[in-house]
């Protein structure tokens, strides 16, 4: 799952992105905006997408299991392809099963 969100951040595919989400999925960014629903985290990924050329590299620290679920938690860093100063970044994933398939159900990235 960790690779497929990073290959389709860095080609900028907010529908891949989306699909990656539980239908009630929550993603938390940075700034601390809440998007709710898959409908709505794709939705502010093409936005993001807009706004910015950024990149994402991103390590796993830490894994575990819940039930038939799991979570990571880890760090990386957003950079933009303006040359700014690369953005460090922490994050905690949750991941639910739903159709046989293991989907986020959160995620949340801070600053660090």
């Amino acid at each position: 799952m960790h690779v497929r969100y990073l290959d389709a951040f860095n080609h900028r595919d907010a529908a891949a992105l989306g699909a990656l989400f539980a239908e009630n999925g929550i993603f938390v960014d940075p700034a601390g905006k809440v998007a709710t629903g898959r409908s709505d985290i794709e939705a502010m990924f093409r936005q993001g997408f807009r706004d910015g050329d950024l990149t994402l590299e991103a390590s796993v620290d830490h894994i575990g299991t819940i039930g038939d679920g799991a979570w990571d938690v880890g760090h990386g860093a957003l950079k933009s392809g303006g040359g700014t100063q690369p953005l460090p970044l922490h994050y905690a994933a949750i991941y639910v099963r739903q159709g046989g398939a293991l989907k986020l159900r959160v995620v949340s990235v801070g600053g660090e």
